[in-house]
């Protein structure tokens, strides 16, 4: 697959460590980038890596803030967000190494999508708590726990922890992706100019 989809997979695991970190700190983002969350992690059989995110625009604020980090400008980037995103990154490599965690995570997801079926809004608290009960029995047992840090009394609210998990599990299922798309680690070393470029080109319609 092109670089350009590997690019738009990574900025949807990069919206989510972003989100993550807005969610923990109270700060404002759209919430309609919830219900992409949800339906692009419930869909598991996309015509396209662009159709699975709804159209590039969807995940803009991943694609400016992965395009900072290739060129270097972490300093416009949150550090907590930036920890959010290598962890997303080493949790989708154990869980490709691991076929029973993947098997249950199929379960899973499964469940969730029959009960899609009976709500009429994607951001139905059951269908974010079934996405977070997702992450904590199919992800939580690989190890590499993820301290998201934030305000306590936002973190100690049922419906925002829920949201958090679900949003990692968008986070891991967009990094998964990527990999899937030929997608390594070492492209953000030796080919971050060409990432950089083709995160440029989704976000101008290049």
């Amino acid at each position: 697959m092109s670089l350009a989809d590997q690019c738009l997979a990574l900025a949807g695991c990069m919206q989510a460590a972003q989100l993550v970190d807005r969610l923990a700190t109270g700060k404002e983002f759209d919430p309609g980038l919830l219900s992409l969350a949800v339906e692009s992690t419930l869909n598991t059989n996309p015509e396209s890596t662009e159709q699975l995110y709804q159209g590039a625009s969807s995940l803009r604020e991943g694609l400016v803030a992965l395009r900072a980090l290739l060129n270097k400008n972490q300093g416009q980037l949150s550090q907590h967000s930036l920890r959010y995103f290598v962890s997303l990154l080493h949790l989708s490599a154990r869980l490709r190494k691991n076929d029973q965690a993947l098997e249950r995570l199929g379960q899973e997801l499964q469940k969730v999508q029959r009960q899609l079926n009976y709500f009429e809004q994607s951001q139905h608290p059951s269908l974010i708590g079934g996405l977070a009960e997702a992450y904590q029995n199919s992800i939580s047992p690989l190890g590499h726990r993820i301290q998201v840090i934030g305000d306590p009394q936002l973190l100690q609210q049922q419906a925002n922890a829920d949201k958090i998990r679900m949003l990692l599990l968008f986070g891991i299922r967009s990094a998964y992706l990527w990999r899937q798309l030929g997608g390594s680690q070492w492209q953000l070393f030796w080919r971050r100019n060409a990432m950089a470029k083709a995160c440029q080109g989704w976000l101008t319609g290049s």
